[in-house]
């Protein structure tokens, strides 16, 4: 009797399983793909977002990339909100800011601290039209820029989330981290077309400062 009950659970536990996978896969190969039109010409005055708290040993890596994607820089702004970090963060970016016209540093008010109360106040300050946010760890293709801004002018989201891929190392431990984040973006993108799971990375989002501000 234990082993048949024991046999019926296992059964109804991967009946389940195979159902919510086939549930991501079917909504996944629905989704649309994005190119970049042959014609798109940006227009729109963006605010890059980056909330850093010691970060030293990234934010460089991190801001030359951004800096070195496909977008005029004349519609161009990239806010690093420093949130009360304790290394050479801060100093680093404002030496940068002597390379990058379109850098700027802001240090968080000291009654405010954490990632949200950074973002936040990056975005009272930003002047941009499309508030575009990512992390200080992070590294952005050289189209990063053109397929969200392309996407924008096109069909003027309210939101739009992107995919984050961990780089895989060699230990067995970071292979599983990167392999497990594989398959949040796949249930994200599948939630998200399928209207069912509303989640999102915040190292890849777009919305436009009205509607935050709404």
């Amino acid at each position: 009797m234990t082993i048949c009950l024991i046999s019926a659970y296992a059964f109804l536990i991967g009946l389940s399983y195979f159902l919510v996978i086939r549930f991501v896969l079917l909504h996944w190969e629905k989704f649309p793909l994005w190119s970049i039109p042959p014609e798109f010409c940006p227009s729109t005055h963006i605010s890059i977002l980056i909330p850093a708290r010691n970060e030293a040993a990234n934010i460089q890596t991190c801001l030359a990339r951004v800096f070195s994607c496909q977008y005029s820089a004349e519609l161009l702004e990239l806010i690093v909100i420093d949130d009360h970090s304790t290394d050479e963060t801060a100093a680093l970016v404002g030496q940068l800011a002597a390379i990058y016209p379109g850098l700027r540093l802001l240090p968080l008010p000291k009654d405010r601290a954490g990632k949200k109360a950074a973002l936040a106040f990056g975005i009272e300050q930003a002047q941009g039209e499309l508030i575009i946010t990512t992390d200080a760890d992070c590294q952005v293709p050289p189209q990063w820029l053109l397929y969200i801004v392309s996407l924008y002018q096109e069909q003027k989201p309210a939101f739009i989330a992107g995919p984050v891929q961990l780089s895989a190392a060699p230990s067995l431990l970071e292979r599983f981290q990167a392999l497990d984040m594989a398959g949040t973006m796949l249930i994200t993108g599948a939630g998200i077309r399928s209207g069912t799971i509303h989640m999102s990375n915040g190292a890849n989002l777009a919305y436009p400062k009205s509607v935050f501000q709404s």
